[in-house]
């Protein structure tokens, strides 16, 4: 599995994609970190 992120300025944000890429488990991305995140 392959994890993918990125953290800048705007807040960080990724994926989790499987070895051969035809998959994506998850992605995210989050704005402000002092706002509750939401998890489903």
């Amino acid at each position: 599995m392959q994890y993918l992120t990125e953290t800048d300025l705007a807040g960080e944000r990724g994926a989790h994609i499987s070895d051969c890429g035809t998959y994506r488990y998850r992605l995210w991305r989050e704005w402000d970190r002092s706002k509750p995140s939401w998890r489903f």
